[in-house]
């Protein structure tokens, strides 16, 4: 970001042609070649790899200055010599290289006055290389001067930078408000104030983010980030789920953005706000607009991936989801999105499958076990026939526990059954008795164990791959508890039987949030898997949820 305090390469010549000495000469040719490798690296896209040219004029600013340090170490270019090397090791990604050469300046030229340069030039190293502590110390002389000089706006937005690195986002946060009160009128007050918002972003604090992305553009040098803050700005109303302030920041954003790739962006988000509003169709049309006039591109394969979503989630059209994952996967192959689509079209895939043994087995007059009514979830039965070669993907029956599951004797019962076990907090009974219980001890959904003697049918193991699909895969905590409990009425017996007992409950308190319901099934746990490890854990989960008082709260 060194920028104002560059040498003029009009004025270099000038005094190499007047003086003929050859360091001047060698100097200027050095500065020459990294000025145009800069140029070069400006026109590339943003986080692209150097190209060879560039990479050439490097070494020839390497090799140059190098003879000037060299062959003349008392000449007054040592120093810009020695600097430049330093700048073009960096450019190179030869951090430790230039942190020596930066080091050396530092230690062998005291009081020159590029110096400033080389601080700044040093703290970048040091980000690069992992070391924010050392890049904060290293600017703090010259961000914090009592007289500010050229590169100190410049220092606190590095300061920032480092914070960030650890973590500290709310001292990140100041120090860009503070930088923007000290410099009134620096050409990085947008910066300042954008990056400014992106931390509040970090930490939560939306409704800050939101104020500053909106002033972005008041400030010097808006220019180039007024479009991105906007576009974040968008984002973040999104996130607050202010939706209409969105669209509209949207539709401006539309009339005037340009740029292909800035205007997918907007699109895309125009697309999920939509679908925050419910109005799939809006959405579909959107991201098909999107797909449509930039094929082959990652933005058409987060389209269609969008799409497939849709399909699934919200219709549940499982055979037309597949369709679509499989474009988003064709768009651009190598793309997040595209990964993402065939990971999607995996899960829906084997979801059919064990849709497809449930209806044979129930069809076939199957059910398993008697069963039994408990956990406050009726069995559905006989999974309804799919239309066509189309599998449902959910049932749609109402979830209540009994009214007795709830009652105002409800802590007294919990005290008769856990005695002295309500000293144990929430988090540690969800974090060390409930994960390890319904997570790491159930059948993983990306492996079947089929081969488990305890398993009782495949039916059974089937509504249990079911359940484990929703919750799991497709972020749909609700079919699930419906399959979990077909397993506990109909094949309570089994081996799967408590393993979805407890999975219910748990479901209900951390995912769900429903505090009142999450009781009731681990009461039932309780009772109906006596003297065992599921209900042992459903003993403590009980009493600390019982102890947070979250059960009176709702």
């Amino acid at each position: 970001m060194i920028r104002r305090v560059s040498l003029s390469i009009a004025l270099v010549a000038l005094v190499a042609m007047s003086a003929g000495c050859v360091y001047y000469n060698t100097f200027y040719h050095a500065r020459t070649a990294y000025d145009e490798a800069e140029r070069i690296r400006a026109a590339r896209p943003i986080d692209s790899d150097p190209t060879p040219n560039e990479l050439d004029l490097l070494d020839r600013v390497v090799e140059k200055s190098g003879r000037v340090i060299k062959l003349y170490p008392e000449s007054s270019w040592v120093d810009d010599a020695l600097l430049l090397m330093a700048q073009a090791l960096y450019r190179q990604g030869k951090y430790e290289s230039a942190e020596m050469r930066l080091t050396d300046f530092l230690a062998l030229h005291p009081g020159s006055e590029l110096r400033p340069q080389a601080e700044y030039a040093l703290a970048r190293v040091f980000l690069e290389r992992g070391n924010p502590v050392s890049a904060e110390l290293t600017l703090e002389a010259l961000a914090y001067a009592d007289v500010p000089g050229e590169l100190s706006d410049d220092a606190m937005v590095l300061i920032g930078q480092a914070k960030n690195a650890r973590r500290h986002f709310d001292e990140a946060a100041e120090v860009y408000l503070l930088a923007l009160e000290r410099f009134p009128r620096s050409d990085l007050r947008a910066e300042l104030r954008f990056l400014a918002a992106e931390n509040y972003v970090a930490m939560g604090r939306l409704e800050d983010a939101a104020y500053h992305l909106g002033a972005v553009a008041e400030e010097a040098g808006a220019r180039r980030l007024a479009s991105e803050a906007r576009i974040r700005l968008a984002d973040v109303y999104l996130e607050l789920n202010n939706l209409d302030a969105a669209l509209d920041v949207l539709s401006d954003l539309e009339r005037r953005t340009v740029d292909r790739d800035d205007l997918d962006r907007v699109l895309l988000l125009r697309g999920k706000t939509y679908e925050a509003q419910e109005e799939y169709e809006k959405s579909i049309s959107t991201y098909d607009g999107v797909a449509v006039s930039h094929a082959r591109s990652d933005a058409a394969a987060e389209a269609r991936y969008r799409i497939g979503l849709i399909r699934r989630d919200r219709y549940g059209r499982f055979d037309e989801a597949i369709e679509v994952f499989r474009e988003a996967r064709d768009e651009s192959p190598r793309s997040d999105a595209a990964k993402l689509a065939a990971k999607a079209m995996k899960d829906v895939e084997s979801l059919q499958g064990y849709l497809l043994t449930i209806k044979e087995w129930n069809e076939a007059g199957v059910t398993g076990d008697a069963p039994v009514d408990t956990l406050g979830v009726a069995s559905a039965g006989v999974l309804p026939a799919a239309p066509d070669a189309e599998m449902q993907p959910a049932k749609t029956v109402d979830v209540d526990t009994p009214a007795s599951m709830v009652t105002d004797t409800l802590e007294a019962a919990v005290t008769d059954t856990l005695e002295a076990a309500v000293t144990d907090t929430l988090e540690a009974a969800v974090t060390d008795a409930l994960e390890p219980a319904v997570t790491d001890t159930l059948p993983s959904p990306d492996g079947p164990q089929a081969e488990d003697e305890d398993i009782a049918s495949d039916l059974a193991f089937a509504r249990f791959r079911v359940a484990e699909l929703y919750l799991f895969k497709l972020d749909n905590p609700q079919s699930a508890i419906e399959y979990y409990a077909d397993v506990v009425s109909d094949h309570g017996e089994s081996a799967l039987g408590p393993k979805a007992a407890l999975a219910i409950a748990y479901v209900r308190e951390s995912i769900l949030d429903q505090p009142v319901l999450a009781s009731g099934a681990y009461l039932d746990v309780i009772e109906l898997y006596p003297d065992t490890e599921y209900a042992a854990e459903a003993e403590k989960a009980l009493a600390a949820l019982v102890e947070s008082e979250r059960i009176l709260q709702q």
